[in-house]
């Protein structure tokens, strides 16, 4: 069952508040209601003016001058009555129009203090992201430049060897080719012969093209002279078919 205060409500339409026929009609009885009370009480000047004028036994007219004057104290009072209505509906209007206004602003309040969480919680994951990738990228900088690292020593240890193989082979290649240019010495079974490598290598696949092709570590004696264990007496053959091995034609002693 509802309450004069539910009743009392003003409507909402469209954002505006409207009170209603019934409404109205039931602050009209109310207010009716409390002028009626007062009309009759003893302390009321309108019904003991009438009373005290009838009793007196005065005219007509001004019998008439007393009703008029009740019936304008009634107006007031309706007047009254509807200023005090016009009042309520006033006061219970800002009443809750202030309270609307409040609840708004606490909405608002409380939806502006969950963006500001939601983005600073939004802030703090991407910052964490942030920090995430950072530190990932950071850690495969590191390993690449560990790997490069490791990748340059392995370089620079293979350019140093190469550089040693070249520098050894530079070095044979001096030895034989200052081999190759001097005089060679030959002391063959105590018989002494003097040569050049071109003339002991001139014929490839042979004994001393092998000797003397700087694969072999060769020593030679006091005088500079390679020993040869072979009769020294016919060598100078060989030697001339080395100095000239197309045209060499053996001697006829020999044969």
């Amino acid at each position: 069952m509802s309450t004069f205060s539910d009743r009392a409500k003003p409507l909402q339409l469209f954002g505006v508040q409207v009170w209603s026929i019934e409404q109205i009609s039931l602050f009209q009885k109310l207010h009716t209601s409390r002028a009626q009370r007062l009309r009759s009480s003893p302390r009321s000047p309108h019904l003991s003016v009438p009373s005290r004028a009838t009793a007196r036994g005065m005219p007509w007219k001004r019998s008439r001058r007393d009703h008029l004057s009740q019936q304008h104290g009634a107006a007031k009072d309706r007047r009254e009555a509807l200023r005090d209505i016009l009042h309520i509906a006033v006061n219970a209007g800002e009443e809750e129009a202030f309270q609307q206004l409040e609840q708004e602003r606490t909405k608002a309040e409380e939806e502006s203090a969950r963006l500001l969480n939601e983005a600073r919680e939004k802030a703090a994951k991407v910052k964490e992201d942030a920090e995430r990738y950072i530190t990932k990228m950071r850690r495969k900088l590191q390993e690449d430049r560990a790997a490069l690292e490791e990748e340059n020593a392995e370089i620079k240890r293979r350019l140093q060897e190469d550089r040693t193989v070249l520098e050894e082979e530079v070095t044979s290649m001096e030895k034989a080719h200052t081999f190759q240019s001097s005089k060679i010495l030959l002391n063959v079974g105590g018989h002494r012969f003097e040569t050049s490598l071109q003339s002991l290598t001139s014929v490839p696949h042979t004994y001393f093209a092998s000797l003397f092709s700087g694969r072999f570590e060769l020593a030679s004696d006091a005088k500079g002279a390679y020993f040869i264990d072979r009769d020294g007496k016919n060598f100078h053959y060989i030697l001339n078919f080395l100095r000239d091995s197309g045209s060499f034609k053996l001697s006829s002693n020999m044969m």
